[in-house]
């Protein structure tokens, strides 16, 4: 997923982020926004406590996932705050205000995220979908928009998610569910006005840091358990690898090497990934096909 923190003008439904503010901690709620006249599809998250500003800097994973059975199904929204938390939110995709928003979302393959502190500042990212992300969404779509979920049938869900889920506040509240005012945000429009700005060139080096952090730490955390095994150690970065791909387009070579230098775990992960690419090539490691 591509996310870009941005700092702009942004318009909500008044009412909307009213209600999304009185409502209870952890909570989400689903709706629309636009940026210079520009609709997009909303997903807004109060958390049950502030992000550092090392995780916000790494943006997020975002997935999904059908609950249910043959007779209904519930959407199940992740994000996951590399290094942090992960938190869920469930949806019924029979209200008219997650079929409007999510289509919205599909046509446009982008929207925007609003992590709402308690100190009543708030982070927007502007992420856009890529290929892979929507494939899945797509494919469930024709479902989803037919829907016949019912209130008892979702709340069921929601019930059995709980019992299953070890950390409470992991689980997000879904609130403003039946807001369908906020699809039009200039029938009381409220303007979200940033604080002000920082140099783009400061913002993605902080990025870049907060990349090559995590990496490290993880990197450090496998090492101690790979029994010396490239391949599994390989295989336990995996999930970092679209992290690590974003630090070496972005740094230059220079800073990729101060990067190194300063996090030694990170410089082991760039060397093993070169051993392992010239073992395929040398035919010394055999890839299955």
């Amino acid at each position: 997923m591509s996310v870009q923190h941005l700092l702009p003008r942004l318009t909500l439904h008044r009412q909307f982020a009213e209600d999304l503010w009185a409502a209870k901690a952890p909570c989400f709620a689903l709706g629309m926004v636009e940026e210079r006249q520009e609709p997009m599809g909303l997903l807004a998250l109060r958390p049950p406590k502030a992000m550092p500003k090392e995780a916000m800097a790494l943006g997020f994973n975002f997935g999904h996932t059908l609950v249910g059975n043959a007779d209904f199904e519930v959407v199940q929204l992740f994000f996951e705050f590399y290094g942090f938390a992960t938190y869920s939110v469930l949806l019924n995709p029979n209200n008219p205000l997650v079929k409007q928003v999510l289509s919205h979302m599909l046509a446009s393959k982008q929207y925007f995220f609003l992590a709402l502190a308690p100190d009543a500042t708030v982070t927007a990212f502007r992420a856009e979908f890529d290929a892979d992300r929507l494939a899945g969404l797509r494919e469930h779509w024709p479902r989803l928009q037919n829907s016949r979920t019912n209130d008892l049938q979702y709340q069921k869900a929601v019930k059995a998610i709980q019992k299953q889920t070890q950390a409470p506040d992991a689980l997000l509240t879904w609130v403003c569910r039946d807001h369908v005012d906020c699809l039009a945000p200039r029938k009381d429009p409220l303007e979200l006005t940033p604080r002000g700005a920082q140099a783009p060139q400061d913002k993605n080096r902080d990025e870049r840091l907060a990349i090559a952090q995590l990496l490290d730490a993880k990197m450090g955390e496998f090492e101690r358990t790979d029994n010396g095994n490239q391949l599994e150690l390989l295989a336990q970065m995996a999930p970092y690898m679209e992290l690590f791909q974003q630090l070496m387009q972005s740094a230059q070579k220079e800073e990729m090497n101060v990067l190194c230098e300063t996090h030694p775990a990170l410089d082991r992960f760039v060397q093993l990934l070169a051993r392992i690419a010239q073992g395929i090539q040398s035919g010394a490691i055999t890839v299955p096909r």
